[in-house]
């Protein structure tokens, strides 16, 4: 692994740590738009962060989540540090309660989960 490359996976490691709700994703695409809708659809507190992995900067950050989660694709959801995975990991994991779970943990709130 290269010194930059080594940079990278900690400053995402970093975000992924630091950050209540992280979702990776790419302008355009409809499996992001999806979990976003679901997201915001949620009502979270705090609200989730959603990072645009589009240009040069995002094609280092996603070889950066490919080598900390092995997931080449977008959207790429964390929860409380905990990565979720992407679009269809996180519709079944608001249906097996998984999500809830997550977010209980993670100290978020959400005034609309429980309508899901």
């Amino acid at each position: 692994m290269s010194s930059s490359s080594g940079e990278a996976v900690k400053a995402v490691q970093d975000k992924i740590d630091s950050t209540k709700v992280l979702v990776y994703e790419k302008w355009g695409c409809p499996f992001c738009g999806r979990v976003k809708d679901l997201l915001e659809d949620l009502a979270l507190e705090p609200e989730p962060e959603f990072i645009e992995l589009d240009g040069h900067v995002g094609a280092s950050t996603q070889r950066a989540l490919m080598q900390l989660t092995g997931q080449r694709t977008v959207p790429n959801v964390f929860i409380g540090g905990t990565h979720v995975g992407g679009c269809d990991d996180t519709m079944a994991a608001v249906q097996s309660g998984k999500l809830k779970e997550l977010l209980d943990k993670a100290g978020v709130r959400s005034s609309n989960l429980s309508k899901m």
